[in-house]
């Protein structure tokens, strides 16, 4: 309906002002009026270097926790700066998609390997809700028996820190 907001990714969130709204003129014949395409050209930039860092962090980064497992030169703190950085960015972009959703999830997993109790269960809360609302009824199903007693149900607990 004329002036409700648009929840369908219509084009990749991640791309540039110039290519999202490029990209919607040509395939979808409308101009987006969204508060980030309507940012002053300053702003725009900064908008447009937030999203080109989340699009690049599949491949600068080990990005999955089994990569980070796997390499023991990389610090602890490797993975779990990297997804609070990419979380706080998509935050600030508005971008509240599965990107999102998996990258709350992958910290929690994370502080698990970590064997960080308290963090495991904050970010495993908040992944269980996002993984719930983007209706990825097949990665929720776990987390609510780890949730219930880490230590024991969570497989990979404290994996990384036995590693060391």
């Amino acid at each position: 309906m004329n002036g409700e907001e648009i929840t369908i990714e219509y084009t990749k969130l991640d791309e540039s002002r110039q290519v999202r709204r490029g990209r919607l003129l040509e395939m979808y014949l409308f101009h987006c009026g969204c508060q980030y395409c309507n940012l002053p050209n300053e702003k725009a930039a900064a908008s447009d270097a937030a999203r080109l860092e989340l699009s690049q962090w599949q491949e600068k980064s080990f990005r999955t926790p089994l990569e980070w497992y796997n390499n023991t030169s990389l610090p602890d703190s490797y993975l779990v700066d990297g997804h609070i950085r990419c979380i706080a960015l998509h935050e600030q972009e508005s971008i509240i998609d599965m990107g999102y959703a998996m990258h709350v999830a992958e910290l929690a997993i994370v502080y698990g390997m970590l064997a960080d109790a308290a963090n495991f269960v904050l970010w495993g809360r908040k992944a269980q809700k996002m993984l719930g609302i983007m209706r990825a009824e097949n990665v929720t199903g776990p987390w609510e028996q780890w949730l219930t007693d880490p230590k024991r149900n969570f497989g990979l607990w404290g994996r990384r820190i036995a590693r060391r």
